[in-house]
Parts: structure tokens; sequence; C-alpha cells
């Protein structure tokens, strides 16, 4: 009974942006497009509710949805099919209804591989990062942004490392739920 509640209390908070987002694909000529995204962050978004753990794996799925899609709802809102923003010629179309289905079926791989939710894990997490004041937790996350830059600003120039430096450049986003959690 409890996941049926916790589902419902992930539809409640997506209701309100299904209900702004579904009229705007209604509008346009992308509407096939915008009717399909919104499917796809209403059930990806479901998928992969996890109400005791950060908002991470919706963080990441939200993130490449809105890449995929903002052409569509911005098209719909201009009067303009998605071909009309493009440089050069092609299936744009299929491009993002095939990009929605990969985003449906990478939500339900990390849904599968993440496993059940950890019980008491946002709590335990809260309560590592109040042992600390908040400035330790700014201070952590300005050296992680001064590495990470170091490392971006290196890579160009580092041939093979290039591709491990810019994984360590990214690092500054993790240490920034380090602050943005502790108060």
């Amino acid at each position: 009974m409890k996941t049926h509640s916790t589902r419902y209390q992930a539809a409640r908070y997506l209701a309100p942006v299904i209900a702004i987002l579904a009229p705007i694909a209604l509008v346009g000529p992308n509407t096939f497009l915008g009717l399909y995204a919104c499917a796809i962050l209403f059930v990806g978004s479901l998928v992969l509710w996890r109400p005791e753990e950060p908002p991470v794996l919706i963080f990441l799925f939200g993130y490449q949805w809105l890449q995929a899609n903002i052409l569509a709802f911005y098209g719909n809102l201009q009067g303009q099919p998605l071909a009309a923003y493009a440089d050069y010629p092609g299936a744009h179309e299929e491009a993002v209804a095939l990009a929605n289905t990969g985003l449906l079926v990478l939500a339900l791989a990390i849904r599968l591989a993440a496993g059940r939710p950890r019980r008491g894990l946002g709590s335990w997490l809260k309560s590592i990062l109040v042992t600390q004041p908040a400035r330790v937790w700014i201070l952590a996350y300005f050296a992680a942004w001064v590495f990470s830059s170091f490392c971006a600003a290196a890579a160009p120039f580092s041939g093979g490392l290039r591709q491990p430096l810019l994984i360590l450049a990214e690092l500054k986003w993790a240490a920034f739920l380090l602050p943005a959690a502790s108060t």
C-alpha cells in the first residue's frame, strides 16, 4: 500500500507541470511530439520517483527530457514545425520521438539498476551533513569548482586524458549538492 501512496504523491506533483505543458502541446504543429513528450515525462517521473532519497534520478531524467523536447514546445508556441529550426534537412520529428522513447527505456533501466528504494536514506544523509557547519560544505564546493575548472582547462591539451579530465570536471555538481542539502 505504501507504493500506491508514493505514486499518488508523485502524480500530485506532476499534475501541474503536465497541466501547463499539455495545452502548449495542443496548439501548434508539433502536437504529436508534445503530447508524447508529456506522456514520457509523466511515466518516466513516476518510474524514477523515490520519495526518501535525493531526487538525482529525476533530475537526470528531467534534464535529458528538456534537452530532447524544448524545441518542440517552442515550435508550438511560435507556430513553427520542428524542421523550421534545423540547419540541415532530415527526419527531425522522428528523431525527437526516438529520443523520447530512448528516455523511457533509460528511465526503466535506471529503475531496474537502482533497485528498491532505501528507507531512511534521506534522513541518514541529512544527519551526516548537519554534523559540519554549512561553511565547510561551501568551501568543499569552492575547492571542487577550482579543481573542475582546472580539469576543464587542461582537457583540450591532454590528448588521451581528455575524456577522464572532462568527467572529473563535472565533479563540481556532486559537490554542489553538499551545501544545497546542508541548509
